[in-house]
């Protein structure tokens, strides 16, 4: 057999599927099917739903057949990427010679992913797989719900030495599933606005990294396909070096630099750097002893 435009495996099991569901009595008898407004209607990314307006057998004989609808999109010929029917077992209709209007037929995706535009779908009453009793029509495919895009941002070390190299590693998916992409990589300094950084190409597990030079604190973060991450914040840090006083110290640490874990004894100070190669430097400003030099 020869089709007019050629079907996928999937295609011809789901045609297939169908012819040996039922006796073939009907279907030589097919005038016309159809979708209603050539449009299919999608309420998810993997379901969607298309009236059918069908005329089959013959007036005053009624037999029960089934009906088998599979979209495409591209078009077939093009080589389609994406395809949706209405499952093994077809939707039942009545064969008796008179028009049958607004029939829904209830479609799942089966392969890829569709999108709004133009699409063809391929109709078939019974078991007739000859080249005529295949019909095809051009629909426009409406209501695809936009992909969900997700992506996250971390970027190491925190805090970071000013110089140094910062790593920004992340993640991006679409409908919670990875994805090789061309991304993002954004960084807004404190009190200011994102602005783009450079192009980073994540792996097929969705995997972004990259490396840039620390020059001042603030946020980095991903984005794609217009979503971007609330991202990462690091704090730049100065090179470790020893200060005369704390006159000196506070102008660049201005509350203070102390070791990780350090519990001002005052209570009161919480927002000191935190900064063991600076602190080990600067130690003897550090009256109390409680891990901190130079708090306030």
């Amino acid at each position: 057999m020869t089709l007019r435009r050629a079907l996928s495996g999937l295609s011809l099991l789901a045609l297939a599927g169908a012819a040996a569901l039922v006796p073939g009595t009907a279907s030589a008898a097919a005038a016309a099917i159809e979708v209603d407004g050539a449009r299919v209607q999608f309420a998810s990314r993997t379901t969607a739903s298309a009236s059918v307006t069908y005329t089959c057998g013959t007036p005053g004989s009624t037999v029960s057949d089934t009906l088998t609808v599979i979209v495409f999109q591209p078009l077939a010929e093009q080589g389609y990427k994406a395809a949706a029917d209405n499952g093994d077992e077809g939707t039942p209709v009545q064969c008796d010679g008179v028009a049958h209007a607004a029939t829904p037929v209830a479609l799942q995706v089966r392969e890829g992913v569709f999108a709004d535009g133009p699409a063809e779908v391929a109709l078939l009453v019974g078991d007739g797989l000859d080249e005529d009793d295949i019909l095809y029509q051009d629909v426009d495919v409406v209501g695809v719900p936009a992909p969900e895009v997700t992506v996250s941002t971390n970027a190491s070390p925190e805090p970071a030495r000013k110089g140094k190299k910062i790593t920004v590693k992340g993640t991006v998916a679409r409908d919670d599933k990875p994805v090789k992409v061309k991304a993002t990589l954004y960084f807004a300094k404190d009190g200011g606005d994102f602005t783009k950084v450079k192009t980073v190409k994540s792996d097929k597990k969705g995997r972004l990294s990259t490396t840039v030079k620390a020059s001042q604190s603030g946020t980095f973060a991903y984005g794609y396909g217009g979503v971007v991450d609330d991202g990462d914040h690091v704090e730049v840090i100065p090179v470790a070096k020893t200060y005369k006083n704390c006159t000196a110290l506070n102008k660049v640490y201005e509350n203070g630099v102390g070791k990780k874990g350090a519990v001002d004894k005052g209570g009161s100070v919480d927002d000191f750097t935190v900064d063991d190669a600076t602190y080990k430097k600067n130690k003897k400003s550090d009256r109390d002893k409680d891990g901190i030099a130079c708090e306030r």
